[in-house]
């Protein structure tokens, strides 16, 4: 239990930006959790639906090279979706 006080003290000073939320002995583990800050994703959406529209029209014009419009894609998806 003194080791996890220790650990405790030790997390709090080094991070403080975590919330040590308790601290479970029993199960040799500390939870900690994190502060959820509510992110504008409105941007995101956009580029992710303006780059699914270059995708197609890429495709139209160009079949193969539609992969490279394919990262941003993905990427902008995640960022909409909060992934990242």
């Amino acid at each position: 239990m003194i080791a996890f006080y220790i650990l405790h003290r030790i997390l709090k000073y080094h991070l403080p930006h975590l919330k040590i939320s308790k601290i479970c002995p029993t199960f040799a583990k500390i939870i900690i959790t994190m502060e959820n800050t509510k992110k504008s994703t409105g941007l995101y959406w956009a580029l992710f639906f303006a780059s699914l529209v270059a995708s197609v029209l890429v495709y139209k014009v160009g079949g193969g090279y539609c992969s490279m419009v394919l990262p941003f894609n993905v990427t902008f998806f995640a960022k909409a979706m909060d992934l990242m």
